[in-house]
């Protein structure tokens, strides 16, 4: 990943046990906390999460729907 061009490294610093990247009512179940963590990141670093699970679109909340792309 390293040798693609554009790629670049996103320090780990959220800390999303504070509510810090994003409305923590949105976490319902431990499954949801990767993720909303991950959209964080993401929009921290003006980024886009890509996956293949569409259940993350609920955690967006009033966020960006660009912030996430949904491959199929």
């Amino acid at each position: 990943m390293t040798y693609i061009e554009g790629h670049e490294f996103w320090i780990d610093d959220l800390r999303i046990v504070t509510g810090e990247g994003g409305d923590p009512n949105l976490i319902k179940s431990h499954r949801d906390v990767t993720d909303a963590h991950l959209l964080a990141l993401a929009e921290r670093y003006g980024g886009r999460l890509v996956t293949f699970d569409s259940r993350i679109s609920r955690l967006l909340g009033d966020r960006d729907p660009s912030l996430v792309d949904i491959q199929s």
